[in-house]
């Protein structure tokens, strides 16, 4: 269950482990919300490797400096929350169910920790909400992108990360819904991953295509968030079956 109620991007799960599970395992270790995010973050933009730290921080809402981003990104911490996470996505972990979350959160409730004990109850308050948030509205994956888009929108980070999504759920960009929109300011901000995705599509149309996109209007801050905004669709609302439906 993804308890989460802002638009921050967590890794996909599967095959990574819930937002839930990582916040819960984060507090465990001892890290902070937002390093938790960071540690997120950096397995959605390639991993401590990636040489993306800094713009692992800023999606976490962090102001770090790049030494600051190194070192924290090669924390033992942060490390052995990556670690964990990858070996579920290996599946070399077996991942927590719903119940064990509720049971280690519950636990954390009761600590005599201070801090944690607070951080079990925002997080038990949280998954509450998700699930009542669940009963009343399903998002479309198109809505979570704009969210995706709009929530970072500095340095074309949260674009990245929308775009990111898309290809690897469909395996092309053709078909993305906000092309015109993100995809000049992708190429300018992440030059060596468009250069990566471009020779990827097969057919000349289709890169000739990109190509315009990419050399379109510039759209950034203010203008990209108004953009995106005006696009996007409206949350779509789960249909429920009547008691009658055969």
């Amino acid at each position: 269950m993804d308890t989460t109620n802002d638009t921050f991007r967590w890794p996909d799960s599967p095959p990574y482990p819930t937002s839930d599970w990582f916040q819960l395992t984060g507090a465990e270790l001892g890290l902070e919300p937002d390093q938790i995010k960071f540690a997120a973050a950096l397995i959605t933009l390639g991993g401590p490797d990636s040489k993306n730290n800094t713009v692992a921080a800023r999606t976490a809402g962090m102001d770090l400096n790049r030494v600051q981003a190194f070192r924290l990104a090669r924390s033992v911490k942060i490390r052995k929350l990556i670690d964990n996470a990858e070996q579920i996505k290996q599946g070399k972990r077996k991942p927590l169910s719903e119940e064990e979350i509720d049971a280690r959160v519950d636990k954390m409730c009761m600590s005599p920790n201070d801090r944690d004990a607070a951080t079990g109850i925002k997080l038990r308050d949280d998954r509450k909400a998700a699930r009542l948030r669940a009963d009343e509205q399903e998002e479309s994956l198109e809505q979570q992108l704009a969210s995706v888009i709009t929530s970072v929108p500095e340095s074309g980070c949260g674009a990245f990360l929308a775009m990111s999504t898309f290809r690897s759920k469909t395996g092309n960009l053709i078909n993305y819904p906000f092309l015109a929109e993100t995809l000049p300011i992708v190429a300018r901000y992440f030059p060596g991953e468009w250069q990566l995705w471009r020779p990827a599509e097969k057919a000349h149309w289709v890169t000739d295509f990109l190509d315009k996109m990419a050399a379109g209007p510039f759209l950034e801050g203010d203008q990209l968030k108004a953009a995106i905004r005006n696009k996007s669709p409206k949350p779509v609302a789960k249909q429920v079956e009547s008691d009658n439906a055969t």
